[in-house]
């Protein structure tokens, strides 16, 4: 199976290596602030006191306004180290709702190769059609289970496919459209952009379906195309 293991460890990088790092370092400058600020805090009570002892009232009320100044100080300090606690609850929360996003992703692709795995073995014989196979060393994730009617005497259309399979309740995309007929597009090598769209059927391929489906669906399509 496919897992995307430099995307999971870059996730897990950013709280364990740059916020937790980062965060780290903030608090320990705060907390370095904040004990040089409360021994600032105990000097300057204890000039205060001595300036009232020696009747120096007017320098005694000036130490005690600085010490007001520096305990407003002192709780932006205490406010900044909750923030940055918050911060890295946050932060954790993220990782852990990337993580969560990741590992559904695993799930997905998971399913969506077994899916293509149950085509890939129920349809093995059938020489009319060719699946999207991956060819090493890219690895698909089979989003879509796609067939390409090969040349035949009898050979049909996509969309007549596509009809035919409706008929026994068996729900098909048609493949993209030949893009390069658009106007913006001017290429005269198109041949096989028409030939693909026209002879391709993208097949069912949701991740709720299960192998006795897909053994129905492989069914159809082998007696469909053997009357073809």
């Amino acid at each position: 199976n496919i897992e995307p293991k430099s995307i999971i460890k870059n996730i897990n990088n950013i709280i364990d290596i740059e916020i937790k790092d980062e965060v780290h370092k903030e608090k320990t400058i705060l907390k370095d602030s904040k004990h040089n600020i409360n021994r600032y805090i105990k000097e300057l009570k204890k000039e205060m006191l001595e300036a009232a002892s020696e009747l120096k009232f007017e320098s005694a009320a000036q130490i005690r306004d600085e010490i007001k100044t520096v305990n407003t100080e002192l709780s932006k300090l205490d406010s900044n180290l909750l923030s940055l606690s918050g911060k890295l609850k946050m932060a954790e929360k993220s990782r852990q709702d990337a993580q969560d996003g990741i590992n559904r992703l695993k799930e997905l692709i998971s399913k969506k190769r077994k899916i293509f795995s149950w085509y890939n073995h129920y349809l093995k014989d059938l020489k009319k059609i060719k699946l999207n196979k991956e060819h090493y060393p890219a690895k698909s994730v089979y989003w879509m289970t796609t067939i390409y009617i090969k040349k035949s005497k009898k050979r049909l259309l996509a969309s007549n496919l596509g009809k035919i399979l409706k008929k026994k309740m068996i729900d098909s995309r048609p493949v993209f459209p030949s893009i390069s007929t658009y106007p913006m597009w001017k290429s005269k090598n198109n041949y096989f952009s028409k030939e693909f769209s026209k002879y391709s059927l993208n097949l069912p391929s949701g991740h709720n379906l299960n192998k006795q489906k897909v053994k129905y669906i492989s069914k159809s399509l082998l007696q469909i195309l053997d009357k073809n």
